[in-house]
């Protein structure tokens, strides 16, 4: 195949062919000389031939291959309204109606190299109740790519989301098709970058104005100004009042507002190499860093945040770049978290006054903040969320513009290839003190947590699931497996005892099967039983080292 590294896209604008056999002519008089559906020998599925795209004009697309696109009705999760009929598994928003193939209207077919994912993906879309214009509802159906012209047992039909699907038509109604499938290709057939499934630990940093009270949560503003009394009655006493509901929380004296934290947010202690030696030592793989959470406040110079960012008022710095910079001195990922929300800004608000009709925001202020991020940080993780007021949740793909975003990001940003969006493992969060400081009793776990991993990192850094998660018997052990599958890990929370035996249910010795406690120098005895392995703990167990879980690895097992 011709260009095997990208994704050919042709935009297909022609009614959904019904499951029956349908003549080339009847295709033809609609504009749709592409598909010719043949019914398996199951009779549950139906094939459509995709081979005849390459013919069409202006399509760059030539193939060896004989692509097929299996429509299938044995879907998990379909209707009872649907049930019994040749339906896709999308159904009217609020409705008792179920879509049959063929009531559908558009469809889009985006073939992909089979070399490389060996998926396509057809859209097929029907404008109508739960649906417009606008908000198409849309189908997802999976299809393979078939070297040898067999049908083979095709994937399920999926629907995305499981309710509807925001974002197809031009620039102002959405994503613009031709994005859109990116994203699609990408997100479901693009693989994670392989530092992120190695990595397995991170760090997650929450720091900003929200830090100088240090009050309950990093919510603290919200929940002030929404008046939850503990905010509001902490607030009045310790820092003045708040002027919030003075009705119910009376007050003296000048107000003291959240934005005067900021110049008190002075991070004059803050060492950002001491901070990366924290994290390293903790056998943390990457850091997630707070750039901007939920009040708006930028841990970096930011245009559209003029006198609201770290920059500009408190730090005088730009604590991005400096934490940057040393994070990756000793060999770390960094990853920014964005807030997309920010609770008090004029133009969100003035957004939701319009029913979110309008996104001033998201073109003024997210969407430039965002690409700001990408193009000068370069950041290895980017997470954004809090999409989720109202009344802009019940359309929150289109008003953000997340597919748009996604699609540069994974097209043309310098970090396509290595970013992972909103995706975590473990990640593990630490909240400075407002000058700056990791408190020692955040370092001291931290360090902790290091210690632990120095000895057992070998069954969590690289590792992949077994064929089981826990045992049966001790669900207090848990499983994982080095990637060449050699070697398989228990993880127990319970201490072993010094010369007793344990038994693990599920793993199947061999002949040549060796089994060691991580941290302990030595083999360990075992007999094989009806119910897996039965193991002896040495008497001379240094618990001084080995501590908190306990790691027994195993090779050669089945």
């Amino acid at each position: 195949m011709a260009d095997c590294d990208r994704l050919f896209i042709l935009l297909v604008l022609c009614p959904v062919l019904v499951l029956q056999t349908v003549s080339r002519a009847d295709i033809s008089e609609n504009g749709c000389d592409l598909y010719i559906p043949s019914t398996d020998a199951s009779g549950s599925c139906v094939a459509y031939d995709l081979t005849q795209l390459a013919s069409l004009p202006g399509v760059s697309f030539t193939s060896d291959y004989n692509y097929t696109l299996a429509v299938c009705g044995n879907v998990q999760n379909v209707p009872a309204v649907c049930s019994g009929k040749n339906s896709a598994p999308a159904y009217q928003y609020n409705s008792s109606n179920c879509y049959v193939i063929g009531q559908l209207q558009s469809s889009y077919v985006f073939p992909v190299d089979p070399t490389n994912s060996s998926a396509g993906i057809r859209i097929a879309y029907n404008d109508g109740e739960g649906g417009s214009k606008y908000w198409p509802r849309a189908v997802i159906y999976d299809f393979y790519c078939d070297p040898n012209a067999g049908i083979g047992r095709p994937l399920s039909v999926v629907e995305w989301p499981t309710y509807t699907y925001k974002g197809v038509g031009t620039k102002s109604q959405g994503a613009p098709p031709q994005r859109w499938a990116f994203l699609y290709k990408l997100l479901r057939f693009r693989p994670r970058p392989s530092w992120f499934d190695d990595a397995k630990f991170g760090i997650f940093i929450h720091w900003g104005v929200y830090s100088v009270p240090s009050f309950k949560s990093e919510w603290y503003w919200q929940k002030l100004m929404s008046g939850t009394p503990e905010y509001v009655e902490f607030h009045n006493s310790v820092y003045g009042c708040s002027g919030v509901m003075t009705d119910q929380f009376p007050c003296n004296g000048s107000i003291f507002s959240y934005a005067d934290f900021a110049a008190m947010f002075k991070a004059e202690l803050f060492n950002p190499d001491e901070w990366a030696s924290v994290i390293k030592r903790a056998g943390a793989k990457y850091v997630v860093f707070t750039s901007k959470h939920h009040e708006g406040f930028c841990n970096f110079p930011s245009p559209q945040h003029f006198n609201w960012n770290s920059m500009d008022v408190g730090p005088n710095r730009d604590l991005v770049a400096d934490l940057s910079a040393s994070v990756r001195a000793v060999g770390l990922r960094m990853g920014l978290y964005h807030s997309l929300r920010e609770w008090f800004h004029p133009l969100y608000l003035q957004d939701q006054k319009d029913n979110c009709s309008t996104t001033l925001f998201v073109d003024e202020i997210i969407t430039p903040t965002l690409m700001q991020l990408v193009n000068t940080y370069k950041p290895d993780v980017v997470w954004s969320d809090g999409s989720g007021d109202n009344p802009c949740s019940h359309d929150s793909v289109r008003y953000w513009k997340a597919p748009e975003f996604l699609s540069w990001v994974y097209n043309e940003s310098p970090i396509k290839d290595t970013v992972v969006i909103n995706n975590r493992n473990l990640l593990l969060n630490a909240g400075p003190t407002a000058d700056g400081r990791i408190l020692p009793i955040f370092e001291e776990r931290l360090t902790q947590m290091g210690a632990w991993l120095s000895i057992n990192g070998e069954a969590i850094y690289g590792s992949v699931p077994w064929r089981v998660q826990n045992d049966t018997v001790d669900r207090n052990t848990w499983y994982t497996a080095s990637k060449d599958g050699l070697s398989v890990f228990a993880i127990t929370f319970v201490a072993p005892t010094p010369g007793g035996e344990f038994v693990l249910t599920q793993p199947v010795p061999t002949v040549s099967t060796s089994v060691t406690l991580l941290g302990y120098n030595g083999i360990l005895p075992f007999t094989s039983q009806s119910d897996g392995v039965q193991i002896t703990f040495p008497v001379d167990i240094p618990f001084g080292t080995l501590r908190y879980a306990w790691t027994i690895k195993m090779t050669n097992v089945n």
